[in-house]
Order: structure tokens, then sequence, then C-alpha cells
């Protein structure tokens, strides 16, 4: 190989041992041979040379923004396709329009998605078993559910070693913290499927959430489960929609078995390093507001001359979307206007 990376190289020891051997045959056999098996081996060189020439006169991609018909367009969503739909729309015109799907990986690893459901489901676990019998709100019923849930979903020994000591670290705070959430109120439901109807747009938001509580003054606490840090209050606002949403979805009575009441409180509760809970101001789930943006938004894409642009507004330059490929980024940078597209 005359490259590897891209970075000059030397033909190894063995070859050059080879051909030298071959060289210095008498009567010229082995050149002949050599000589031979060069011109052999010529044209699938220049096949393989061809692989990584570049085609003539092949444009340069522009920033795409397609505008697929009306008729075409997603009408329904979950709440965690909102944050994708804000920041990289092209992302949801590939999957919800075009139906393509991003593979799994080959070979699956422990990353922090894994860890993330793994610790979710010590927690549901836990505080269904607490909220039975109250006399399980303990640490040794916290660690075992966590040590048989490792050892039944995590086949790797090294990642079940080092998970379950990060949340050894953080299992005192939790149970304090689960013994303050109990005084004013009571567990009513885990991992809550709903769907709301929003009739006068024609569109439906589907979603799930992680906690629901019901308060002593009869009102609603909404909990989402965070193995990171919660975001700042400015991705919030423009952003994050998560929590607000499920928050206005649960006013309107959207999910099964939770009245349709008020909501008092709703934030994050920390299962990593940022152990401890994270509660949103009460402006920040102001459900009518809410619901009063979010129309405003899908009205926006339902509009016939709204095209889905790539990589609108990520958060950083770095990040990698599943379908940055497929919009040809590399090509054009996020400095570039967004072309639209009439598709019809």
């Amino acid at each position: 190989a005359h490259k590897s990376d891209d970075a000059e190289t030397v033909p190894s020891r063995w070859v050059i041992r080879l051909t030298n051997l071959l060289i210095g045959l008498s009567q010229e056999r082995g050149e002949k041979a050599l000589s031979e098996m060069r011109a052999r081996a010529k044209p699938w060189l220049t096949r393989t040379k061809q692989i990584d020439a570049p085609l003539a006169l092949v444009p340069q991609a522009q920033r795409p923004a397609p505008v697929p018909p009306v008729m075409n367009r997603p009408r329904t969503l979950s709440i965690t396709k909102i944050q994708t739909l804000i920041r990289d729309p092209y992302a949801i015109y590939a999957r919800h329009i075009l139906k393509l799907n991003p593979l799994n990986p080959l070979q699956k690893m422990p990353d922090a998605l894994l860890r993330g459901t793994i610790l979710h489901t010590v927690m549901e676990d836990f505080i269904k078993a607490a909220s039975a019998d109250p006399s399980l709100r303990t640490r040794a019923t916290l660690s075992a559910l966590a040590r048989d849930i490792l050892e039944r979903d995590v086949p790797w020994p090294a990642a079940r070693l080092i998970w379950r000591a990060r949340f050894e670290k953080v299992i005192d705070s939790l149970l304090k913290e689960e013994a303050e959430r109990a005084k004013h109120g009571q567990f009513l439901k885990a991992e809550a499927e709903g769907q709301l109807e929003l009739k006068d747009i024609g569109f439906s938001l589907k979603g799930k959430a992680d906690r629901f509580d019901l308060l002593d003054d009869q009102t609603l606490a909404i909990y989402d489960y965070k193995t990171g840090k919660p975001s700042s209050p400015d991705v919030r606002k423009s952003f994050d929609k998560q929590l607000p949403l499920t928050a206005a979805m649960a006013s309107e009575g959207a999910f099964k078995d939770i009245p349709a009441t008020a909501i008092g409180r709703i934030g994050y509760i920390g299962l990593g390093s940022d152990c401890g809970e994270f509660l949103l101001k009460p402006e920040e789930y102001d459900t009518a507001n809410i619901l009063a943006e979010f129309r405003q938004l899908i009205l926006a894409f339902l509009s016939p001359d709204k095209g889905y642009p790539s990589r609108r507004a990520v958060q950083k330059e770095s990040f990698t979307g599943d379908y940055d490929h497929l919009a040809r980024f590399g090509e054009w940078s996020s400095t570039d206007d967004p072309v639209k597209e009439v598709l019809t």
C-alpha cells in the first residue's frame, strides 16, 4: 500500500525482501515472474483507483429544505420528536415522510441510552413496590432491584459493575427524596402513555410520561428521570418541550387513568452524578400558553410553502444526525442558506 489513512507509507519488509529475491534470481527468471505478476495486477489496481476517483462535473450539494405536499406531512408525532422538528426538520422529513428508518448498529454496546433505560426500569419497579408496601422503601430493596435488573438486561460484566457502583452512590439521596415526595402526595402511574387530539388543526400529539404523582392538593406532579444534566432554561424555552408538552397533555386528560386536573409541579429526578430533584418554574408549564405555541409551530409546518431544512438549529456544530449523509452535509455548511425544493 502506498498510503494508509491518507498518510504516505512504505512496503512491508516481507514485500521488499520477496521483490529483491525475485530480482536476484539467475537468468532473469525472477524478474520476468515479477513483471508478469505486476502486469496481471494492473487491471485490478486500475479498477481500485477508479473507486475513489472524483467524477467530473459533479455539482456541490446545497443545504436542502424540501417542501413536500401538505397531504404527505406527518399528522402525528411523539413528544420526543418535537425538539427534532425544531432543531432538525429534515430528520422529520426523512423519517416520517420518506419513511427511512436509521439502521441499528451491527453490535450493540453499553451506551448512555441503554444505561438510561435500565435506571428507568429500576426506579419504575422500585416506586411500584414501595407504593404498594411502604416498608420496601429501603436501601436493600433498591440495591437488590438494581442488581437483579442489571444482571438480567446488561450482558457486559464491566458495564454492570461500573453502572451499579455509580448507582449505589446516589441511593441514599434518592431514598431521602422519595420519602419527602411521599409526605406530599402519592404515586399514581409510571410509563403512562397518552395521545392528545388537536382536532382544530388536524394533528395528534402522543407521548409517554416517566411518572405521575397525585399531590395532597389534588394537583398532578409529573417527573422525568434523568441520568444527565437537565437542559438550561433558555434551551427549554426554545427547544426542549418534552416536559411542558407532557403537562399540557395531562391537563387535557390525554393520559389513560390520569385525571384531567391542574398541574402542581413538573421536574426532573436525577439518577446520575447530578442526583436531586430539579423543578421547573410555574411559568414554564402554563398549559394554555404551551398549547398555543405548539399549535403555532405545527401550523407553520403545515403551510404549503414551508420547507424542512437540514440542521436548522442544532445545539452544537459537532452534532451528528441520523440523516446528515442523506442531506449531504459536508458539501455545505451551517452558514449556507437552505434551498427550498418543492416536491410533488
